[in-house]
């Protein structure tokens, strides 16, 4: 799905520090909350039975992606012999209705440092086809989803590597998840009620993303906030476009701003403007992608303007 460049608004600014081919069962052998982890965490796991508790989930993968069992309740989708996601099976559906986004986060934590213990930032968030949706973006660029089912019986921490399956990717998999206490409603499946979690982006090299919110994903090149994606869902005119970027520049920088508008366009821009602060350039391009609008903007010091032009452009479904 092409994008359309609408305007280019720059700005100036300070530098801020601050994750299907067959179906197979196991081998036998809102609103959104996001933080940081620091410290590890704990999760509530099915008592084990002795046998396999997995043998009677099904899902849906591509050919090079196996199921490798962990335990009675826990297994690992593998790529080239490395984890990129898994199936936990945990003892809390009773508890799923009124859990937090924030004990869900928890619980992700505690599965994904389980298998990659370091630090992560996260964010959590409710779906109209599951219970709950949890973004871990490791201070090392990877990122990892975590998609949570109720079954009669038991919870479904179902979870993968961004960069192996996308969420688009991934919720075609889901569509295939069947357990004896789970069947999953199709129609739900097909809403996609947080977009700029689903879109694509090439980035430059040393450059890494992390979701802050769902209309927000923050750029960082190494721990220093280098960019963003902003999801419009105002007004999309000249003056609206031209507020918007000065108020997640003073939201996210601090400060003050002003705008200078210039009269050349770049590339299928309809305009350009400058904002000035302290010398220092940020630009944005607002594009539109599908339905959707984005405000995507960089700090020129970390990103170039070429750069973030061809951020932009790379923005797909």
């Amino acid at each position: 799905m092409k994008l359309q460049i609408l305007l280019v608004v720059s700005g100036m600014a300070v530098s801020l520090l601050c994750g299907c081919a067959r179906t197979e069962a196991a081998d036998p052998s809102s609103s959104a909350e996001e933080g940081s982890s620091t410290v590890q965490t704990t999760g509530s796991a099915v008592e084990s039975t002795g046998e396999s508790l997995l043998e009677g989930v099904e899902i849906t993968l591509p050919d090079s992606i196996t199921r490798q069992p962990v335990s009675d309740t826990r297994e690992h989708f593998c790529l080239d012999g490395e984890v990129v996601g898994g199936i936990e099976l945990l003892d809390i559906a009773g508890q799923m209705d009124t859990m937090s986004m924030g004990d869900y986060a928890q619980q992700a934590l505690t599965v994904t440092k389980a298998v990659y213990d370091t630090e992560y930032d996260y964010m959590a968030e409710g779906d109209s086809f599951c219970k709950a949706v949890v973004s871990m973006s490791s201070r090392e660029g990877r990122e990892f989803y975590h998609y949570f089912f109720q079954g009669e019986e038991m919870g479904y921490d179902v979870w993968i590597d961004n960069s192996v399956l996308d969420t688009l990717e991934m919720k075609s998999c889901l569509k295939t998840l069947r357990a004896g206490d789970l069947e999953l409603p199709q129609e739900d499946m097909t809403k996609n009620e947080t977009p700029l979690l689903t879109l694509r982006m090439t980035l430059p090299d040393g450059i890494t993303k992390q979701p802050k919110r769902t209309t927000r994903t923050l750029l960082y090149s190494g721990q220093t906030l280098a960019g963003g994606i902003e999801q419009i869902t105002g007004a999309t005119d000249a003056e609206a476009l031209n507020t918007l970027a000065l108020s997640v520049a003073q939201e996210l920088y601090g400060g003050e701003f002003t705008h200078i508008p210039r009269e050349e366009t770049d590339g299928n821009a309809l305009a350009v403007v400058d904002t000035e602060k302290e010398g220092v350039h940020l630009v944005h391009y607002v594009i539109q992608v599908g339905e959707e609008t984005y405000d995507v903007w960089a700090d020129t010091s970390l990103i170039s303007e070429e750069e973030a032009l061809e951020i932009a452009q790379s923005c797909q479904y």
